[in-house]
């Protein structure tokens, strides 16, 4: 069960019955078009190699901060997205910007993984990477 600092709350609990119930369901029938598009998996690949591409720390931030709005929910496009970024392997390409030293791109790095570590597979791989990184910043 995923705990906050303060527990679970009931309209959470309920907020996730919801989304398991809409997950089981839900399938796409019609083409997406409008502002749909903009919550698709599809969009975690572009994201993704804007994070391993650009240098630019404004274009970092902002990618990294879109992913991390997009995971941010209990909501099904939400959950595709969060599955879309481990199978995309992009866990790691945010662990990494945790080593940029803009604190901007670092804060929407972070932010972005743990909402990512609301699926519980996700948490454990980054826990995986980022002890990789631990290590290999001791050597």
């Amino acid at each position: 069960e995923n705990l906050g600092c303060f527990g679970a709350s009931k309209k959470k609990k309920e907020s996730q019955q919801v989304q398991q119930q809409v997950a089981s369901t839900s399938r796409r029938n019609e083409p997406v078009k409008g502002m749909e598009l903009l919550w698709q998996p599809e969009v975690v690949q572009s994201y993704l190699s804007l994070l391993q591409r650009c240098s630019n720390p404004e274009t970092l931030e902002a990618a990294a901060g879109a992913l991390q709005n997009l995971a941010a929910c209990y909501w099904q496009p939400s959950i595709e997205i969060r599955a879309a970024v481990r199978k995309e392997k992009g866990l790691p390409i945010l662990v990494e910007l945790l080593r940029m030293e803009v604190d901007r791109v670092v804060c929407a790095a972070a932010t972005a993984l743990r909402n990512l570590a609301i699926d519980q597979r996700n948490k454990e791989l980054i826990g995986m990477k980022n002890s990789d990184i631990q290590l290999s910043n001791t050597k």
